[in-house]
């Protein structure tokens, strides 16, 4: 609001509100940092004067990269700046079970894009879950999100879920724990409670699980 005044864009705060369809107080009140801004007044505010919303909330590029890119000086910068990680459908799993180790596998997939840094989008993978082990927790067709870890590096952490490939197939349960003798015991979320232990040894690849996506909402 400040660079808009100083443009000459606004003439005053209270124009300003009333452009927003906003209390002059209000706005005052945010001014001073003693509220919040909604959201209907941050859309108001990018629609009525054309500011693109990265130059608020992208931490990709700098305010100067996304001045340029508004003024046409940057036709390099990419319109949507998340990685793209890859996506295993159902129908792939077991195909990466036998593949996992093979970068032709992955090169065919689909992506979804999601807001972390560039250089962190090469240590996730997208799957779809099935079963019902981590009911209610997680549900048939949720898209987990997952970042790949070290084994033996201590990079695991009690009570996470994680996408296990092992010699014994591939799992998606929460670590109860890391035993000393090197395995890994797994238990689901559902009533049955069925714990796994993996050795070490038998694990191909490792990934916690980060975050969901899911096609529908429960009932609460």
């Amino acid at each position: 609001m400040k660079a808009l005044k100083a443009e000459k864009k606004i003439n005053s705060y209270a124009q300003l509100a009333k452009n927003l369809n906003y209390r002059p107080q209000s706005l005052n009140e945010i001014l001073k940092g003693r509220r919040n801004v909604n959201i209907e007044v941050l859309y108001q505010f990018f629609q009525n004067y054309t500011v693109d919303p990265r130059q608020l909330f992208d931490t990709f590029h700098s305010s100067e990269e996304l001045q340029d890119n508004k003024e046409g000086n940057a036709s390099h910068l990419p319109a949507n700046p998340f990685p793209r990680i890859k996506f295993i459908e159902s129908s792939q799993i077991l195909n990466w079970m036998l593949n996992y180790n093979d970068p032709s596998f992955y090169e065919n997939l689909h992506h979804i894009e999601i807001p972390i840094k560039k250089d962190e989008g090469q240590d996730f993978i997208s799957i779809c879950y099935g079963g019902n082990m981590m009911h209610p927790t997680l549900e048939h067709n949720d898209i987990l999100i997952a970042k790949k870890k070290n084994v033996s590096s201590g990079e695991l952490t009690n009570g996470e879920i994680y996408i296990v490939l092992s010699l014994h197939g591939l799992h998606i349960l929460r670590l109860d724990e890391y035993s000393d003798d090197n395995k890994i015991i797994l238990q689901g979320d559902n009533q049955s409670k069925i714990k796994l232990q993996i050795h070490e040894s038998e694990i191909h690849a490792m990934y916690q699980v980060t975050a969901k996506i899911t096609p529908k909402l429960g009932n609460q």
